[in-house]
């Protein structure tokens, strides 16, 4: 009898897809090698990551452009709004000095007037935040919120004591708009008894010396007789 033919044995069809997948993967290996081992694909990648790049650059400034121009919109908006808003407070000010002046009436009545106006300005500023500076009299002097123009002796107050007020001054919170200038006091110079003493020693020493040049002269005359 003739022998029988082994049969070759099959392989499965997971053995068969895993072989695919490996040459496959193969491929891909080899191709990306062979992109990376290119310097023109190289070049190209890295041309494109650095246009990525500008692009991004270029938004982000744009972007602090519009930034910028906005905050400037926003500063001039709220100045506008600012001005306007005083001047709208302003102008019944404005309307009552222009009555007060066109008014018929005396020195009284005018300097009614004018009382009116202070009173509706001082509330005006306060409204605002601004506050006068408090310099009364016979108080200290504070460099910092007050400014002297001038320096008078003065018996009754203390050496650096405000003894008048030139000009109100006016601040916001802690900052100083204009200090007030006032006049201070400064204590009186003691007068100098030393020199007084040496004054009065002087002159005796200078009679007395003029007593015996007279008292030596008529000893003299009276030798000659």
């Amino acid at each position: 009898m003739l022998g029988k033919k082994k049969k070759k044995p099959r392989l499965s069809g997971q053995v068969r897809g895993a072989d695919k997948e490996g040459l496959e993967e193969q491929g891909e290996d080899r191709s990306n090698a062979d992109q990376a081992d290119d310097p023109v694909n190289e070049t190209l990648a890295l041309q494109q990551e650095n246009s990525a790049l500008n692009d991004k650059l270029m938004r982000a400034l744009a972007d602090m452009a519009n930034m910028r121009r906005r905050q400037s919109e926003d500063r001039i908006r709220i100045v506008e709004e600012t001005t306007i808003r005083i001047t709208s407070e302003l102008l019944p000010v404005l309307d009552s000095f222009r009555m007060a002046v066109q008014a018929d009436g005396g020195k009284d009545d005018l300097r009614q007037g004018m009382q009116m106006l202070e009173s509706m300005l001082n509330d005006l500023l306060e409204r605002h935040g601004v506050q006068k500076v408090a310099a009364e009299l016979a108080a200290i002097f504070d460099p910092t919120v007050h400014e002297a123009v001038a320096v008078v002796e003065n018996k009754e107050l203390p050496a650096g004591s405000i003894i008048a007020v030139q000009m109100e001054g006016y601040c916001m919170g802690e900052r100083v708009l204009r200090p007030a200038r006032v006049i201070v006091s400064e204590s009186p110079e003691p007068k100098d008894e030393a020199a007084g003493d040496e004054t009065a020693a002087g002159d005796e020493t200078a009679a007395g010396d003029e007593t015996a040049a007279g008292d030596e002269g008529e000893r003299e005359d009276h030798a000659d007789l």
